[in-house]
């Protein structure tokens, strides 16, 4: 189950995708979240090379497809992720069942 800033930020580049351009303020609104918010996702969007963050926004960075697998985007946290990984391995005793969801840590 996505958290509501995964579903944003997905939502975010789907309006990338179609007018190249988001505005702060708008996605505030629509989105019913503090433009504090917006920024930080259009910030993480930023980080994953996913849009290029401007005065107000974001516009969508040339050549480069939301829609890229997750192991096609730049690795973000990589060293604290694989912290985390060994961490779970160590908490799994024979016969235990895991779950693994989506995301870029598992």
């Amino acid at each position: 189950m996505e958290s509501p800033a995964e579903t944003r930020r997905s939502i975010i580049l789907d309006e990338l995708a179609s007018n190249r351009v988001v505005k702060t303020a708008g996605l505030s609104d629509r989105f019913g979240v503090s433009v504090v918010s917006i920024r930080r996702d259009l910030e993480y969007l930023e980080r994953l090379g996913l849009a290029k963050r401007i005065h107000g926004g974001a516009m969508a960075v040339p050549n480069v497809s939301p829609y890229e697998p997750n192991s096609l985007k730049p690795q973000s946290h990589s060293e604290e992720k694989e912290c985390i990984g060994r961490a779970a391995v160590a908490m799994i005793e024979p016969g235990d069942r895991i779950i693994f969801d989506s995301g870029t840590t598992v």
